[in-house]
Formats: structure tokens, C-alpha cells, sequence
């Protein structure tokens, strides 16, 4: 069994904006944020496809533990919105293309979150 992610390598923090509905003028409304604590985000060169064939470049990879980030039980859906500001990305707005989650045995360890 795998130890979980030290908290003095979680140094990041952030916001994971959830929900809303866009209208047709593709303004968002209804959205509510959730504070994201205990983080990493490493820069990426990592290029993925999509199902349909098409390739974007991640900026970042977020690292989310199971046990020392927080919220709790954190849910995390692809395209949703995070805000963050590291010292390779200054306040950023990225969304979520990818996320892996990384098991320990038959144990969630921790998500990889893909952002562009």
C-alpha cells in the first residue's frame, strides 16, 4: 500500500467551478465554486485525443490525494472550469480535458487532472 501524496508536496490551491448553464450568447449562469486545497500543478507538454480524433495540448496536470487534498470526495467531470495561480501559470483558467484516477492496489490513491 502505497503512502499518499505529503502534504508539503500539495502546495497549490484552487477553485473547481461546478455546474451553470450557458445561454445562447454562451454567458454562464447557476455556477457555484468550490475551494480546492492541498494541490499540485505541474506544467505539461503532453498532447491527447479525444474520441473524435482530435488533439489538444495540456498545460497542466493537477494532482488531487484522496486523503490530504481537499474537499473530501471530490467528483471531477471533463470540462469543468478550475481557477489557479502556480509560479509557471499566473491566475489561470483552465478546463478539465482528462482524468485519470491512479489506484494503489484495489484503493483510489489519487486523480491526474488534465487541463488545457
Amino acid at each position: 500500500m502505497a503512502r499518499p501524496i505529503q502534504k508539503r508536496l500539495l502546495i497549490h490551491s484552487g477553485v473547481l467551478v461546478t455546474g451553470g448553464t450557458n445561454d445562447i450568447w454562451q454567458n454562464t449562469s447557476g455556477t457555484t465554486e468550490v475551494n480546492l486545497e492541498n494541490i499540485r500543478f505541474d506544467n505539461t507538454d503532453k498532447i491527447v485525443k479525444s474520441p473524435s480524433n482530435v488533439e489538444r495540448k495540456l498545460t497542466a496536470i493537477m494532482f488531487f490525494d484522496v486523503k490530504n487534498s481537499k474537499p473530501k470526495g471530490q467528483v471531477f467531470e471533463k470540462n469543468q472550469i478550475i481557477k489557479f495561480q502556480t509560479e509557471f501559470l499566473p491566475l489561470a483558467e483552465r478546463r478539465i480535458e482528462t482524468i485519470e484516477e491512479v489506484y494503489d492496489g484495489k484503493k483510489l490513491h489519487h486523480y491526474e487532472i488534465g487541463v488545457v
